[in-house]
């Protein structure tokens, strides 16, 4: 059994799920606990409203399972196919992985599973967020942009001072 009791969801994360929760109706009932009590509560959000402190797939997290050593992960789908060898990754098709995604730092969750003890997995810090970085990456743009009107002055300056240079 699994227990939390917010997650938020970007909808791409959401539709993945999604689709998770019909390959696994029947055939792992700790997994299939997870995708039900997560998609019946999530708070379904677009990208660029998700909270920087949310775990998103995608993201590195830093989590504790029980009073263990903190570990620090990327939430991955099963069809990631990057550096698996420079960055440790914890897929969403584990149940740690899972439970994770759409928990905020300083949240905990709670997983019973049938045949092994309760376990606390507890987010610790959101190191790196996809969606947060896009944001930074989008304002930084939109603030390095130069307005036309300021654009067309400035190439009109220059090449008056070159059209004025004798040679």
């Amino acid at each position: 059994m699994f227990v939390s009791d917010i997650c938020h969801l970007t909808t791409k994360d959401y539709t993945t799920l999604e689709l998770m929760e019909q390959r696994f109706v029947g055939s792992d009932e700790l997994m299939s606990s997870i995708l039900r009590r997560k998609l019946s509560r999530a708070i379904v959000m677009l990208e660029d409203q998700i909270p920087p402190t949310v775990a998103t797939l995608g993201s590195q997290v830093t989590f504790r399972v029980n009073d263990g050593p903190a570990e620090t992960r990327m939430l991955a789908s099963e069809d990631f196919h990057g550096l698996w060898g420079l960055l440790p990754v914890m897929p969403i098709s584990h149940p740690h992985g899972l439970a994770i995604v759409g928990v905020a730092e300083g949240a905990s969750v709670l997983l019973r599973p049938d045949d092994g003890p309760e376990e606390t997995l507890t987010v610790l810090r959101i190191v790196h967020q996809p969606e947060a970085v896009r944001r930074i990456r989008d304002r930084r743009l939109s603030i390095a942009r130069i307005p036309v009107d300021g654009l067309q002055s400035l190439v009109r300056h220059r090449s008056e001072r070159v059209a004025a240079v004798p040679l």
